[in-house]
């Protein structure tokens, strides 16, 4: 499947250069600008943003979701950096425009592709998020993630509906399951910010995992966390300790519980959906293995049976 996906991810890549490349040419001055663009957003395309490669055979249409998605994640990125980025942010939204324009689909496609395009501001989710750091509740960090992270899949998926000719009342399914895609790719991406790669905390963020320990820990441990949260950043024994508190049979168990039930919810919504056994085949491996990359293994109790991949 990786490879399959590698080779996915050149394409677009590719498709994303020749996109920009027509900015840069009535835009001199953005040679330099756009690549940097880029560069906010690590680089280059995620295989696990790839998800309308895995519910459509239609390679082109994939393609042309994949390149949009690409351009918008590099905007937000941009909006969030500021300054001379987000000029450059403006001209990447013209060129997603561009491209739908160009892409020979019918004028009420579009539309609503135009219509899916992000809005110009970070504010409000930026707002969503402090909210959530100050709430430290389950619920709300769902419903902020899925608004935030989520959305971009969710996107995607509908631009995908919308390009291969789902009924518009099947349009919604695809969406929710990008949104809740995309709430576990940012489970992930705490994982991944807390613990690294050596198993080391490294900093201080991670809002699921933050906001279910806070949950499920009694009140004296809970001050616990929060001291150790904030002191995390800048001492390293703060940071080894908060690794311990997140990884312990208090908290891991549990999380890894709700990252099954998650994934088991995905599981019954790709069911649902009209699509061939391998394009199946390769979203449940996108779910599966990013389901592996959010999953905590304690330093207490083994808590790896919590999940099954079959």
């Amino acid at each position: 499947m990786m490879a399959r996906l590698v080779e996915c991810r050149d394409g677009v890549d590719l498709a994303v250069e020749s996109a920009l490349s027509t900015v840069c040419a009535a835009q001199p001055g953005m040679r330099t600008v756009l690549p940097e663009l880029l560069e906010l957003d690590a680089g280059r395309t995620s295989v696990f943003r790839l998800l309308p490669f895995g519910f459509t055979c239609d390679h082109d249409a994939a393609v042309l979701v994949g390149v949009i998605s690409r351009i918008c994640w590099a905007v937000s990125a941009a909006l969030t950096a500021g300054g001379e980025a987000r000029t450059a942010a403006e001209l990447c939204a013209g060129a997603a425009a561009r491209m739908i324009s160009g892409s020979g689909a019918p004028a009420l496609v579009q539309r609503k592709l135009v219509g899916e395009l992000p809005p110009s501001s970070p504010q409000a989710v930026n707002a969503e998020l402090d909210d959530v750091r100050e709430d430290w509740s389950w619920a709300r960090a769902m419903a902020v993630h899925a608004a935030k992270a989520g959305a971009a899949y969710g996107r995607d998926l509908a631009m995908t509906a919308v390009l291969v000719g789902e009924p518009p009342e099947r349009v919604p399914a695809w969406r929710a399951f990008g949104r809740l895609y995309g709430v576990v790719r940012q489970m992930a991406e705490d994982r991944e910010r807390l613990f690294g790669t050596d198993g080391g905390a490294v900093d201080g963020g991670g809002t699921f995992l933050l906001a279910h320990a806070a949950e499920v820990l009694p009140p004296e441990r809970r001050a616990d966390l929060l001291l150790l949260h904030e002191r995390a950043r800048d001492c390293t024994e703060s940071s080894a300790a908060l690794c311990d508190l997140l990884l312990s049979a208090e908290v891991a168990p549990q999380y890894n519980k709700r990252l099954a039930d998650i994934r088991a919810k995905l599981a019954s919504m790709l069911g649902e959906l009209v699509i061939s056994v391998e394009q199946r085949a390769l979203a449940r491996w996108l779910i599966d293995t990013s389901v592996r990359s959010a999953t905590l293994y304690s330093r207490g109790p083994d808590v790896s049976a919590a999940l099954e991949f079959r």
